[in-house]
């Protein structure tokens, strides 16, 4: 099954899944009345299945880490088919308290994993179009269920949803467990991620900006369940004699520009900044409350219920989004104590707000979550100024200083950097090729760090550094290793050498032209000069179809066939796919897709730096890098017999000498520190080798 299709699949579960919990919504309070309980004993039973949701937020995604997305979707769901299920044969209202408890843990671990899948496999979609896309399967269900749960009932009594929701959660159940999503590669520990939950949730929870994102979410669900759902037919009928019909138009143009705008909101997320769409949502949501508040005439009801489905349209997607890629890999453990946070607001809206209508009355309580959740956005809105204030100010901070933020809009958070050698030794930066990681410099890292402080770093979507989305440019790339280079020697004494292979030669060229007066030189391997880019729409159909898998054969692809077929050349290749569970095909994508438009003139014509073209024999772009030393006529070219793409690792021994003696060249005191090649080393080439 594609990648495509196991996403669409995915959507179909959580339309089936939601579909099903609208069946028991119109019929759940008149079930519970069977049981000789008022309007108070209805909210506890209404208020458990939220309690549940809350305790059960947390260990779903740390459930999915441990045994697969797929397995817990299907795991949750069963265990919601089991309490759904029992619910229908409840004889008392212990049990029925208890089987909707057992019922909102299984919801919630659907839910929070179901999301996760989304936000961490998104291919062949982007991120937010598969985020908007999951919202929008949430929200069509929701809005079907009922329709269907109230006539149902009459027809086939109040036990009849309950069950028919049991069915529906048992398909969604065996689905995830015989037809799942590609799931993380862990390492050979065999316990997920290398950062343990307990660590990434005490960093979240000292990130402001996601406490602040989460909080928004929070005051959204807290007012819609409390007040849209609660209090608004009650304010209309009550306070503006407004008809039952009337209020069902209302609440029916709310959901339609809810599901319409949420669909289109991925889209749109692709083109802005994901800030300065939820401010603008968020902003909405505080217009609703306030127009519901004032609201005089059914005309104005009708602006307050298409405010709020706009305003939840943009805010409900784009913050799970901002969750996903400020996530460092899996998103899943992010996404689980962001759903718990925001479940909150689910489990103490009703509550809350029932209780400041029955004493302030209801148009006070829409004013008051008002101000609270104008008090949020505010907040957020200048947290986020400050951090861009402080990037603008200080470009390049420094390892000591620390940042979690990089100014870089479309790369959510600083790349991984490994760093060997002298603090104060002149810098070499080592840029990777499409698809391996830092890892890969490892032989040049051990060798070059006798003179230079060596920083390694991983590109986004590689290794473990942080996502890229729709829209990266090469420009931002090289921002993004700069500063990595900046946060991994705190302020450079020299220029440094810059060392890249194929799309790592590629970000070289444009971290010159970013910082011209600190680059010593060029040290370009694995590329050319290209009127065309036809390799990169290839790969980009390659990782939409395979995914992060896809990584493994190409990798292999990047070595001549002879060293293809050698152990070294299968390891390297796995020790990339030991690290796909912080690699991020979109973002592989999103990179490919930078780099499809031929490159411009003055990237060769303004490029004063020595350059040193190395290139391998056996190179699918050897005949190009030909084309590229005649547009860098100040530059020199080694060509090296036998390598494929990713030169640098299949024969480090004359890679190395070729950079060594280019140095030496370049500066004559390195070559009195025994900066240059050893006439030794021919001897110590395995025999046979290429």
């Amino acid at each position: 099954m594609t990648d495509r299709n196991r996403l669409y699949l995915l959507f179909l579960q959580i339309f089936i899944f939601q579909a099903g919990f609208g069946l028991v919504v119109p019929v759940l309070p008149l079930y519970a009345q069977e049981f000789g309980i008022g309007p108070a004993g209805i909210g506890v039973v209404i208020g458990i299945y939220g309690l549940a949701r809350v305790l059960a937020d947390l260990p779903a995604a740390w459930l999915a880490t441990r045994i697969g997305h797929s397995r817990a979707m299907g795991i949750g769901a069963l265990v919601l088919t089991v309490g759904s299920g029992l619910t229908g044969f409840a004889n008392s209202l212990p049990e029925l308290l208890a089987y909707r408890f057992i019922a909102g843990a299984g919801a919630a671990t659907t839910l929070v994993v179901g999301q996760a899948m989304a936000a961490a496999h998104p291919a062949p979609f982007t991120r937010s179009k598969a985020i908007s896309y999951y919202q929008s399967a949430f929200l069509a269900g929701v809005g079907l269920g009922p329709v269907l749960g109230g006539p149902l009932a009459d027809v086939a009594g109040l036990q009849a949803p309950f069950l028919i929701y049991a069915a529906l959660a048992a398909v969604v159940g065996v689905i995830g467990l015989l037809a799942g999503m590609p799931e993380p590669v862990h390492g050979s520990s065999g316990h997920g991620s290398p950062h343990p939950a307990a660590r990434t949730y005490l960093l979240l929870l000292r990130d402001t900006p996601f406490l602040l994102v989460s909080l928004i979410t929070l005051m959204m669900h807290f007012t819609r369940t409390g007040g849209l759902h609660g209090m608004v037919p009650i304010l209309g009928t009550e306070q503006y004699a407004m008809s039952t019909s009337t209020i069902g138009l209302a609440l029916g143009l709310n959901g339609l520009l809810n599901l319409v705008v949420t669909f289109a909101a991925g889209s749109i997320a692709e083109r802005i900044d994901r800030k300065a769409l939820l401010i603008p949502g968020a902003l909405m949501l505080v217009g609703s409350l306030v127009v519901f508040a004032v609201a005089s005439d059914p005309s104005l009801f009708l602006v307050a219920a298409g405010l709020w489905g706009v305003g939840t349209g943009l805010t409900g997607p784009v913050t799970a989004i901002y969750v996903a890629e400020r996530a460092s890999g899996d998103p899943t453990p992010s996404l689980g104590l962001y759903r718990m946070l925001s479940d909150i607001g689910y489990l103490t809206g009703p509550l809350l707000m029932g209780l400041s209508a029955t004493h302030v009355g209801t148009p006070v309580t829409f004013l008051w979550c008002a101000a609270l959740l104008l008090a949020v956005v505010l907040a957020f809105q200048i947290v986020v100024s400050s951090h861009r204030k402080a990037d603008d100010q200080q470009v390049a901070p420094t390892a000591s200083e620390g940042t979690d933020m990089t100014t870089t809009p479309h790369i959510a958070g600083p790349l991984n950097v490994e760093v060997a050698g002298p603090v104060g030794a002149p810098v070499m930066v080592f840029v990777h090729p499409n698809p391996l990681d830092s890892a890969s410099w490892l032989f040049q890292m051990a060798h070059f760090s006798t003179w230079y402080r060596c920083v390694a770093v991983d590109l986004p979507g590689y290794g473990r550094s942080p996502s890229a989305s729709s829209g990266i440019t090469m420009a931002e790339l090289a921002d993004a290793v700069w500063e990595a280079v900046d946060r991994a020697d705190g302020a450079p004494t020299s220029p440094a050498v810059v060392v890249g292979c194929s799309i790592g030669s590629h970000v070289a060229e444009h971290m010159y032209h970013r910082r011209p007066e600190q680059t010593r030189a060029l040290v370009l391997s694995g590329t050319g000069w290209f009127p065309t880019r036809d390799f990169a729409p290839r790969r980009i159909a390659e990782y939409e179809q395979h995914g992060v898998e896809f990584r493994y054969q190409h990798a292999l692809q990047d070595f001549s066939p002879q060293f293809a077929a050698t152990p070294l050349a299968r390891w390297l290749a796995t020790l990339g796919q030991e690290r796909n569970d912080t690699a991020d095909a979109p973002s592989i994508v999103n990179m490919f897709a930078a780099r499809i438009e031929p490159d411009p003139d003055w990237l060769f014509d303004d490029l004063q730096a020595p350059v040193l073209i190395l290139s391998g024999s056996e190179d699918g772009s050897h005949a190009s890098a030909f084309d590229l030393l005649e547009r860098l006529p100040s530059a020199e070219m080694r060509v090296l017999q036998g390598a494929g793409h990713a030169c640098y690792f299949e024969q480090p021994w004359s890679f190395d000498t070729e950079v060594l003696a280019f140095l030496a060249r370049l500066d004559a005191t390195a070559a009195r520190t025994h900066l240059t090649p050893r006439t030794t080393l021919d001897p110590l080439i395995p025999e046979g080798a290429s």
